[in-house]
């Protein structure tokens, strides 16, 4: 993430503490992992008190408790330095970060907009059977325009899956979690990024991972684009990526044999959508850039709307014949 581009943008823009405006719809944490955990809750404003979710990260400490005071201001200062940039971005497409919240631990936590239908992965798993290529392509081109917009700003997501993907009321999605990976990395010093994926619940996801990722390198444009491809596959086919591997076999393949994902058989990922996802999976300096897969599915879309408009317009005439 660039400081520079994004700091030009938050004069007037506080980082909001909605500490005393929300409170634990339940004391379980709805998800949780290595890193950190979501609380249910809800903010409670002049008349209405929308589900709102709060995300915590987890804070580790050690015996000295001299050094854990000084890691928990640095951490806080990192903590809302990273999050003040992140309040200012915008984007339909974006899960946009309402403030934060003290009492969730020791540091500072998020409080974001609830969204009804959970992530892109359990969205798939629910609804996957009964969507159609329409809307599945309008899926990855709304996950693509996010990407888009973050780039421009010269925002880096780093860790993109679909878990990280979430699922508003209008099943439009909203990429989140976006700079976490750098942040976590921040706060936990000394850690690579595969150290943090194997030591997390979610550790599937060195499955979207570009190799390049896994092997230590920052969070960069084509790095999010070797993702994209990897969320538009499980989209697409509903299947995750490399689902007849275990994840340890998928790191192999990344970094030993740099194999792509297998083609699935599914009617809904056809010639010109796989020649997509193979060009996102290609060596970093050839990969799309986030505007032009978006220009891409939208012609997908296009064609797809075109054809089911002659198919009705057919249907009409011999009926009426």
């Amino acid at each position: 993430m660039s400081s520079r581009t994004l700091s030009s943008q938050l004069e007037g823009r506080p980082l909001a503490d909605l500490t005393e405006q929300v409170a634990r719809d339940s004391a379980i944490q709805i998800a949780g992992g290595a890193f950190g955990d979501v609380y249910k809750c809800r903010r409670y404003t002049s008349g209405s008190s929308p589900l709102v979710a709060v995300k915590s990260l987890r804070y580790f400490v050690s015996e000295d408790p001299e050094e854990n005071r000084r890691k928990l201001e640095s951490n806080n200062k990192i903590l809302r330095r990273e999050l003040g940039l992140l309040r200012r971005l915008e984007h339909s497409n974006i899960v946009p970060l309402l403030g934060v919240i003290r009492g969730f631990g020791p540091i500072l936590a998020a409080v974001l907009p609830w969204m009804a239908n959970g992530t892109l992965h359990s969205f798939l798993k629910k609804k996957g059977q009964t969507l159609s290529i329409v809307e599945r392509l309008k899926l990855v081109h709304g996950i693509g325009s996010g990407l888009e917009y973050l780039h421009s700003l010269s925002v880096f997501h780093g860790d993109l899956h679909s878990g990280n993907v979430l699922i508003d009321e209008e099943q439009n999605p909203r990429i989140g979690d976006f700079g976490l990976s750098c942040t976590i990395g921040k706060l936990q010093p000394g850690l690579s990024y595969l150290q943090r994926l194997s030591s997390a619940s979610n550790v599937g996801a060195v499955r979207w991972a570009a190799p390049e990722r896994l092997k230590g390198c920052k969070p960069h444009p084509s790095g999010d684009m070797y993702s994209l491809g990897c969320v538009m596959l499980e989209v697409l086919s509903g299947d995750i990526p490399w689902k007849e591997k275990n994840n340890y076999e998928v790191v192999a393949l990344k970094l030993g044999a740099h194999k792509p994902p297998s083609r699935p058989i599914h009617p809904a990922v056809e010639e010109e959508h796989w020649a997509l996802m193979v060009k996102c999976w290609s060596s970093p300096q050839r990969r799309p850039s986030a505007r032009e897969v978006v220009i891409v599915v939208q012609t997908f879309s296009s064609s797809v709307d075109v054809y089911m408009k002659v198919l009705i317009s057919g249907c009409l005439y011999e009926s009426f014949n």
